[in-house]
């Protein structure tokens, strides 16, 4: 009963953070890694899909302008989605 006060008491005092939890046995966190657990990254996601018949080779250089603008940016991560059921659409995967 003493662990659930503990660590009830625990997580009032620290905000919860996205991902795994730790272990209970982990050590606690420094205050400079708290500080990097809230910094705010931004990202993009490209949608790779696109009406019949435009041109693939167009829209793919639509893309890669995207990403060097991204990178060029400092954006943190790029994702693409995909998708196999899109018709009528063309994907680019």
């Amino acid at each position: 009963m003493k662990d659930m006060r503990v660590a009830a008491a625990q997580s009032a005092i620290d905000p919860p953070v996205a991902g795994p939890r730790p272990r209970a046995d982990a050590p606690r966190r420094t205050e400079r890694k708290r500080q990097d657990d809230r910094t705010l990254r931004f990202g993009l996601l490209l949608n790779t899909q696109f009406p019949p018949g435009e041109s693939a080779s167009k829209r793919l250089e639509g893309l890669l302008d995207q990403v060097r603008a991204a990178r060029d940016n400092g954006l943190h991560s790029l994702g693409v989605s995909q998708h196999y059921l899109a018709t009528p659409f063309q994907m680019l995967q």
